[in-house]
C-alpha cells in the first residue's frame, strides 16, 4: 500500500466514517493482493480486558464460511468501543464486519483467501489499546488493523504501528498524528481543517452573535486540544469575544451545574 499522510474522503456521522475506514481497509488489501499465507489457526481468546461483537465480553472472529476455509485466511483486527460511554457507537460498528466479511468471501476473496476479522473492545483505555494491539499483532497475526475509535488510543496506535510494521487505520481528528509515521493512516478531515469551515457558517447564519463560551470535555485528547487550543485561537480571529471556559470529563451525564454557570445572571442578555 502506498504512503499517504491523510486520507480525506469520508465525513459525516461518526459510526459512518469508522465504518467506512473499515470498508477502505479491506478495498486496499484487496487490490494489494493477500499477503505470504499465514497459519489456519483459530483466533486466540481475548484477554479480560477484551469485548465480543455480540454478545460483548471478550473479543472474537468473524469467521469465513466452513465451505471456504481451505485457504489461509487474511486476518484483520477491529478496534471499536463496545463498553464504556461510547458504546453506543460500538454496538453499531460491530455489525461492519460481519457485512464486509460476507460480501468479501462470497465473492473472490483476496487473492482467493477468505477475509477473517478479530473484533476488539476499545473503551477509550489508551494502556489497553496497546494491550489489545500487541495481541492482535502477535497472537492473531492480522495484517492491519482498523482502529482505535479515539484520538488518545490513536497516539498509543501511531507508536505501535511503526514498531510492528503493521498497517492501522483510524478516524481519529487531531492533526498531525500520523505526520512522522509510515505505517498509520488518518481517514477523515482533522479538525484543524474542519473547524474553521464550520465557525464561518455559523458566522454567516447568526450574524448578531458576538460573545460566546467555550464548553467542553478535556479529558480526552481530540476534544481537550479543541477546547485548549483551538477555539481559543479561531474565536477571537473571527471576531468573537471569548467570556468563559466551561470544561467537564468524559462521561458527564449531568450538564445542569454547566447550564447554570452558563445562564448566571452576570451573563444574561448575551447575544
Amino acid at each position: 500500500m502506498r504512503r499517504v499522510d491523510r486520507v480525506q474522503g469520508i465525513v459525516g456521522a461518526p459510526r459512518r466514517r469508522h465504518t467506512g475506514i473499515f470498508v477502505a481497509l479491506v478495498l486496499a488489501l484487496l487490490s494489494c493482493g493477500a499477503p505470504a499465507a499465514q497459519p489456519a489457526a483459530a483466533p486466540v481468546s481475548a484477554p479480560a480486558a477484551s469485548a465480543p461483537v455480540s454478545p460483548p465480553a471478550a473479543s472474537t472472529a468473524v469467521s469465513p464460511p466452513a465451505a471456504a476455509a481451505s485457504a489461509s485466511p487474511v486476518r484483520v483486527g477491529f478496534l471499536t468501543p463496545l463498553s464504556g460511554p461510547a458504546a453506543a457507537y460500538g454496538g453499531l460498528l460491530k455489525y461492519a464486519p460481519q457485512l464486509v466479511t460476507e460480501e468479501v468471501n462470497a465473492g473472490p476473496r483476496i487473492n482467493g483467501s477468505p477475509l477473517d476479522v478479530v473484533v476488539v473492545d476499545s473503551p477509550n483505555d489508551p494502556s489497553r489499546v496497546l494491550t489489545s494491539i500487541q495481541r492482535l499483532a502477535n497472537n492473531d497475526k492480522v495484517v492491519a488493523i482498523a482502529g482505535p475509535y479515539f484520538t488518545g488510543e490513536a497516539e498509543v496506535a501511531v507508536q505501535l504501528a511503526d514498531q510492528l510494521k503493521l498497517p492501522i487505520v483510524f478516524n481519529a481528528l487531531k492533526s498531525g498524528i500520523v505526520d512522522r509515521s509510515e505505517w498509520a493512516f488518518q481517514f477523515n478531515i482533522p479538525d484543524d481543517l474542519n473547524v474553521p469551515v464550520g465557525l464561518e457558517a455559523f458566522k454567516q447564519r447568526y450574524p448578531s452573535v458576538h460573545r460566546v463560551a467555550i464548553v467542553g470535555d478535556t479529558q480526552t485528547a481530540v476534544t481537550a486540544a479543541v477546547i485548549k487550543d483551538l477555539w481559543p485561537t479561531l474565536l477571537p480571529q473571527a471576531g468573537y469575544e471569548v467570556v468563559d471556559t466551561v470544561t467537564f470529563n468524559f462521561g458527564t451525564t449531568d450538564y445542569s451545574a454547566i447550564v447554570t454557570r452558563i445562564k448566571a445572571p452576570a451573563r444574561r442578555g448575551w447575544r
